[in-house]
């Protein structure tokens, strides 16, 4: 009877340490530690995610030794995908210097890696040291949402913008214009205004976002900009 007992405490023991690695509250913690990952990215994946075309989420969970491992499943928009693979393709020794070091644009939009954690009074300790899984998908995304966020602050004359900047945005714009000490605050209004008409909030942001990366200012991927930006400066009195 006392063996009998025993076997059944350990069988719930056994059950409820499974369970507790697969819980709507521990998946919430999931989402929370690897989205502060992933938001890490260039604005573009955050565009993405803030737009619900990045979907995350977390399946057959189970107890391996001492730690939990769940797989990671992300999806990722088809036209992100295919904008970065044209681009590799169009640029061949790019894209197989990058391979050799590891790298690469993502062919499909489907991935999945096991993401392993242990877990200390209910809460998720990630346990992904040796993971070269997630790893490389991670190396992967940053790469990818790198190379769209250059790709996309390419802009001309012709380029026209339909959606308003925030009143946040043109205050900040005409700010650094002022502080620059090379134009008025009326050649400013100009040049805010004109920007507006050219390029929408979200490139402004890669604009920002590019040149605070000092090799995608190396690599040129600003100089359509940095041309537009003179033309509207000249057209200011600037």
């Amino acid at each position: 009877m006392l063996r009998f007992l025993t076997f059944v405490i350990f069988l719930s023991f056994v059950s409820s340490h499974v369970f507790a690695c697969d819980t709507a509250e521990i998946k919430q913690q999931l989402s929370q530690l690897e989205s502060q990952t992933l938001l890490k990215n260039a604005p573009t994946f955050r565009h993405a995610w803030d737009d619900g075309a990045i979907k995350l989420d977390w399946t057959s969970i189970r107890q391996e030794n001492d730690r939990c491992i769940a797989q990671m499943n992300l999806s990722l928009p088809e036209a992100d995908l295919q904008q970065a693979l044209q681009y590799m393709e169009q640029n061949a020794a790019k894209r197989i210097l990058l391979a050799a070091q590891g790298y690469a644009v993502p062919d499909q939009t489907k991935q999945s890696v096991e993401f392993a954690y242990q877990l200390a009074n209910g809460k998720v300790m990630p346990y992904n040291e040796g993971n070269l899984s997630l790893r490389q998908l991670h190396n992967n995304l940053e790469y990818t949402y790198q190379l769209l966020a250059q790709i996309r602050i390419n802009v001309s004359a012709q380029t026209s913008n339909t959606t308003a900047w925030p009143a946040e945005l043109k205050a900040s714009e005409k700010s650094s214009c002022v502080a620059s000490g090379k134009s008025s605050a009326t050649a400013c209004d100009c040049r805010v205004a004109e920007l507006e008409k050219v390029i929408s909030p979200r490139q402004k942001e890669l604009v920002d976002f590019i040149r605070s990366q000092p090799y995608a200012m190396a690599a040129g991927s600003m100089d359509s900009f940095v041309s537009l930006s003179k033309q509207i400066d000249s057209r200011c009195g600037q």
